[in-house]
């Protein structure tokens, strides 16, 4: 009788066991171009797709697979709903508080997306033709016109040969005189010879010094205004513009702690394509999707700066204590030394 009972409690025990294990595993993907790609069939490819496929067929597992999102993928996997999380997952601390990673498969970091400018000669050309600069040049020019004005009141009649009489030659005699007088080239064919001309263009002369350095000084400063717009060279320049990112991703918490508040987007897309509209200035996501992004969009005005910001180790995720993770990494780094994954890297990363 004991021993009967012994072996239906030994029975009661394997049998579960056995079934658990011959049931599918649950594998969630976040797709997330070029880790993980959807087809337009329905099938999914991808650098992190690929590896899982060639980890799940040399330890013969048996897997289905359902896409979701960043933070279903995360939580199905701490609360252990699901066995396996595919896609463009990084190692963090707080992540790693909460579920387990397999060995990093691939190292990169985020990057940061601006729009490409026609340089720094078209970006000034573009600032010199501008309504601010006509707008300033009208004003310098109307100012001439009063000084040139009262010079010809007072020199018309005392001096007509340098001012002529007739209001429309003199005036532009008086123009010109005031444009000469306040540049200081001095040419000498015109000088005034009464009292009231003379004090107008000595206060003129003193008056134009600061007129023509606040004149150079805006025109400069619009000039250079206009350059910085145009040109994000790193991280160090992102205080000044608008810049994009994901909600509770690692960019997002990387610019927060350098105190920069990003607007927020669902999809990487989104963000691109804000950034092609001029909604924001710049977009700050992992270095392989947005240079994926770009390069599949035909660039489309951007441009992905080749500096990469914050190291960032790429995995699969697991649940604590999955029974999968010994295994999983023991083929992993075999998978990551073999040819066939140098080939993968060079399809969906590039050269």
């Amino acid at each position: 009788m004991r021993w009967i009972l012994l072996v239906s409690l030994m029975l009661g025990t394997v049998v579960p066991a056995v079934a658990q294990d011959e049931a599918p595993l649950r594998v969630l993907l976040r797709v997330a171009p070029p880790f993980v790609i959807e087809e337009a069939d329905g099938r999914y490819t991808g650098l992190s797709f690929e590896l899982w496929r060639e980890i799940a067929d040399d330890l013969d597992l048996d897997y289905e697979v359902r896409a979701v999102g960043l933070a279903e993928m995360l939580e199905e996997i701490a609360a252990g709903r699901a066995d396996v999380g595919v896609g463009a997952t990084t190692m963090t601390a707080a992540r790693e508080e909460i579920l387990d990673f397999t060995h990093p498969f691939l190292s990169s970091g985020l990057a940061i997306v601006a729009r490409t400018s026609g340089g720094a000669w078209a970006g000034a050309l573009k600032r010199l033709f501008s309504t601010e600069f006509f707008r300033a040049a009208g004003t310098l020019a109307s100012l001439l016109l009063i000084v040139g004005g009262l010079v010809w009141v007072f020199e018309h009649r005392a001096n007509p040969q340098q001012f002529e009489t007739s209001p429309r030659r003199g005036l532009w005699s008086s123009f010109w005189f005031a444009a000469v007088s306040m540049t200081t080239v001095g040419y000498g064919d015109k000088a005034p010879v009464s009292v009231g001309g003379r004090i107008v263009t000595l206060v003129w002369m003193f008056t134009s010094i600061i007129v023509i350095s606040f004149f150079t000084a805006a025109l400069a400063t619009a000039l250079t205004v206009e350059s910085l717009e145009a040109g994000i060279r790193g991280p160090e320049d992102l205080h000044r513009v608008t810049v994009g990112a994901l909600p509770n991703t690692t960019s997002f918490q990387w610019l927060e702690v350098r105190d920069i508040s990003p607007r927020t987007f669902d999809t990487p897309q989104d963000g691109l394509r804000a950034l092609a509209a001029g909604e924001i200035e710049a977009f700050v996501h992992d270095a392989p999707i947005v240079r994926w992004l770009v390069q599949s969009r035909g660039a489309d005005g951007m441009t992905v700066l080749p500096r990469v910001v914050e190291r960032q180790d790429y995995a699969l995720v697991l649940p604590s204590g999955s029974p999968l993770r010994e295994d999983i990494n023991r083929v992993l780094l075999h998978a990551i030394r073999r040819d066939r994954f140098g080939a993968m890297l060079r399809e969906y990363m590039g050269q």
